[in-house]
């Protein structure tokens, strides 16, 4: 069982449609008027010729008087199209003002909320698509971004060994021997940050040579014995060393192996980005 009941709904014309149908080998024309409404819901309403005539050019703003058919136990957004028929039609600018319009389309917000929660605004062609241009060049961006962090890393590592090499090689030249700590003395530059000034003797050809530096560390104290490179043209600019085993040599400083760890960082850094990188790719194609 259907009922009928009266409403005046403002909104702006979105299409016009004619059709003919026939019915008892008569042919009728249906004339059909689609609006948005003020909840920005499309609603299609059946209208006559001379409504019609008068709604053909779209994006005009209007109240309607309509007759809307529903089932007993429906709701305004359940109605039969072609029985929903509109009597009146009043015009933005010709037979209503544009503040009268506004407080139609804010009691008619209102009034359709009861029914069902309004829809969001649907963006204009224009911003779709450069929304979509947006997230085409944030996407291709981004993928630059992640697989080539991926390949980054992984270069890393042979770029890494050929820079160790050629520090070996620098030092090929130079000697090693070993040297005792004399004096230490540590200055706590943060909560796990010393200054460690020390003085170290070591022995070269029978001739004594003293290295009194500083270095920063995560400890307060270096071991009492060192080895200590040095130029055997010049034995007295001894340097403090530890031997590396991807050089294969021994190199200044007390760093030690710890490129082991950054080659593994870096290879597990390599392979996820780039997983991720082919993923993000794969997934765009789709």
């Amino acid at each position: 069982m259907q009922k009928v009941m009266n409403r005046t709904l403002g909104g702006k014309i979105v299409s016009t449609s004619s059709s003919i149908t026939n019915y008892n080998n008569c042919n009728e024309e249906i004339y059909q008027v689609t609006f948005m409404r003020a909840d920005n819901r499309k609603m299609t309403i059946s209208v006559d010729k001379d409504i019609y005539d008068k709604c053909i050019n779209s994006n005009q703003k209007v109240i309607f008087d309509i007759d809307v058919v529903m089932e007993k136990e429906g709701d305004i957004n359940h109605y039969d199209k072609k029985l929903t028929k509109a009597r009146k039609v009043l015009f933005l600018g010709i037979d209503i003002d544009a503040d009268t319009y506004a407080k139609k389309m804010e009691e008619d917000l209102v009034w359709l909320s009861r029914y069902a929660k309004p829809l969001p605004a649907e963006k204009s062609k224009g911003k779709k698509a450069l929304l979509y241009i947006e997230s085409y060049f944030v996407s291709i961006i981004l993928f630059v971004a992640i697989f080539g962090t991926g390949i980054g890393s992984i270069l890393a590592i042979p770029l890494t060994i050929n820079h160790l090499k050629a520090q070996a090689d620098k030092y090929a030249n130079y000697e090693v021997t070993n040297g005792k700590v004399i004096e230490q003395s540590d200055r706590n530059l943060d909560e796990d940050l010393y200054e460690i000034k020390y003085t170290i003797e070591y022995w070269v050809n029978d001739e004594k040579y003293v290295i009194r530096d500083s270095l920063t560390q995560s400890t307060n104290s270096i071991w009492s014995e060192q080895h200590i490179l040095y130029d055997k043209s010049d034995p007295n600019n001894g340097l403090l060393c530890e031997y590396n085993n991807v050089a294969k040599a021994y190199l200044p400083g007390l760093q030690g192996n710890s490129e082991y760890l950054f080659f593994v960082v870096m290879a597990i850094m390599g392979v996820l980005f780039l997983f991720i990188g082919v993923k993000m790719y794969f997934f765009k194609k789709r």
